[in-house]
């Protein structure tokens, strides 16, 4: 697979913050606040959409299935010839084709007995998961990484889960997820703000 295929240049860093800003459209955004950049981002690229024609929810929650979606979105909504890969993702909802796109591609795997809880809000570990699996399906994990990864050290580190730690740190290195006074909170759920603000350093760091 190629590398994501998104705009080379995006206007997020050329914004005069005023109505010609996809945020002002959304009543319930500040142009002025730090999720600006990731929220234009997104809804400049195609990647995120309102919850209704004038919200965004930067505050909402950002579940499984949503977060799996922007990826999805991000590689173009492939078809994918996967079919019933888990018990709990029906045929015909919003998300089905992009849960069944990156069971086949081994982005994400099943949970308590082969589900995928796409209800369940998304954590940081598991965010960063995702992250770098796409990454490794893109080809934009390079070998060097690993070494870089290791030396990484937080005050909350072993909050991290085992499963989750290559990506943690992966994404960690590159500038993806960040830590605040040294903490990385990886149990931590994520708002639509922040997944935003995700997509946009990952997008950035791999293209």
């Amino acid at each position: 697979p190629e590398e994501p295929q998104l705009p080379e240049e995006s206007e997020v860093e050329s914004c005069l913050k005023d109505y010609n800003c996809p945020l002002y459209q959304f009543s319930d955004l500040d142009m002025t606040k730090w999720y600006h950049d990731g929220i234009h981002y997104c809804v400049e690229n195609g990647l995120m959409n309102g919850v209704e024609s004038n919200k965004f929810n930067p505050k909402g929650y950002t579940t499984r299935a949503q977060f799996v979606t922007l990826l999805y979105n991000i590689e173009g909504r492939p078809a994918s010839s996967a079919k019933d890969v888990f018990p709990d993702v029906e045929a015909g909802t919003w998300y089905t084709d992009a849960v069944n796109w990156a069971a086949e591609n081994k982005l994400v795997g099943g949970g308590a007995e082969g589900t995928f809880m796409p209800d369940l809000q998304i954590t940081r570990e598991q965010m960063a998961t995702l992250l770098y699996n796409y990454a490794k399906y893109k080809g934009c994990v390079k070998p060097e990484d690993t070494e870089e990864t290791n030396t990484l050290s937080f005050d909350d580190v072993f909050d991290v889960s085992d499963w989750a730690k290559e990506g943690m740190h992966w994404c960690a290195a590159k500038g993806i997820v960040n830590g605040g006074m040294n903490r990385i909170r990886p149990l931590d759920t994520a708002t639509r703000a922040e997944a935003a603000f995700i997509i946009k350093n990952f997008c950035e760091t791999t293209k």
